[in-house]
């Protein structure tokens, strides 16, 4: 009779684990930060430049926002307050505007415009294809 004993899985299981969970952290750290700032971009874009199809301001120059649309920039103020924060295993991007709060989170039939929130659902696909991209590029490395 000729046999062969396999001997080592339950280590190999637990080196498989590691490297799994390392390449999981690598995925999440280097598709964050490109993600946030994708999604920085988006968010600042949509602000500046609208539509706006509220009521006319009272300068009779521009228009506000209707509910369900992007806060209209007037001064570019909330645009220039977004930045991404890297952070250790993630990413950041945060609306340090005063007013920034209550325009996102203010009911919109109230004068709410949430727009963080807004765009990131616009670009959950980019999001998901950023991180298929880190994934493949990590593979790729020797």
């Amino acid at each position: 009779m000729v046999g062969a004993r396999i001997t080592g899985v339950a280590d190999l299981q637990v080196e498989m684990q590691k490297i799994g969970q390392r390449f999981q952290r690598n995925v999440i750290r280097e598709a964050s930060h490109v993600a946030a700032l994708d999604l920085e971009r988006h968010i600042v874009t949509s602000l500046n430049q609208g539509p706006a199809t509220g009521k006319m301001r009272a300068n009779g120059k521009s228009r506000a926002s209707a509910p369900g649309e992007y806060p209209m920039t007037d001064m570019g103020i909330l645009a220039s307050s977004i930045s991404t924060d890297r952070r250790n295993n993630g990413a950041d991007v945060v609306a340090r505007a005063p007013y920034a709060e209550r325009l996102e989170f203010k009911d919109p039939a109230r004068g709410g415009r949430p727009f963080m929130r807004r765009g990131l659902q616009e670009n959950e696909n980019r999001i998901y294809q950023i991180v298929l991209w880190a994934a493949r590029r990590i593979l790729q490395r020797p």
